[in-house]
């Protein structure tokens, strides 16, 4: 598979998340909404974080800037992982923060398909403010079920 072949994920029904770690391998997890490529190369993604749940993985980034993107499209079970390294954390613009509430928004109605009201907590999620993460994509695997998870798409 090459780059051209991903496709952005900023505006469907997604489930996206963040992991860092600290030197000693202590991860952590974060919702993070908006993941889209950057730059036509498809080498770069961006990801938008909300800004009041950044402390844990800004101290890790203060220290690994190694990060682990997942996203899972919640209809077809399409998954991809993303590793790289972020280049760049800037506050996100309000067009980002509303790529962001739009992407919270698509998944929350899906949630709540499945899951009925109890679905509806990601909408809990504010996004009144954010920090836009660029990341430089060194690696890419297929996470979706089945006999290819796992493998290296790039």
């Amino acid at each position: 598979m090459n780059k051209e072949e991903f496709v952005d994920h900023k505006s469907g029904k997604m489930s996206m998340s963040m992991g860092t770690c600290d030197l000693e391998k202590n991860p952590t997890f974060s919702r993070v909404w908006g993941v889209h490529f950057s730059d036509a190369s498809r080498a770069f993604l961006k990801v938008i974080l909300p800004e009041k749940i950044s402390q844990k993985p800004l101290a890790h980034l203060a220290i690994n800037k190694n990060v682990s993107i997942t996203v899972g499209d919640m209809i077809q079970f399409k998954t991809n992982q993303y590793k790289g390294v972020v280049e760049a954390i800037e506050q996100s613009t309000p067009e980002e923060i509303a790529i962001a509430k739009e992407s919270r928004d698509n998944s929350t109605d899906t949630l709540v398909q499945f899951f009925g009201e109890v679905g509806n907590n990601w909408s809990k999620y504010t996004m009144d403010s954010g920090l836009t993460l660029t990341i430089k994509i060194t690696e890419v695997y297929d996470q979706t079920p089945g006999k290819m998870a796992g493998v290296r798409l790039l």
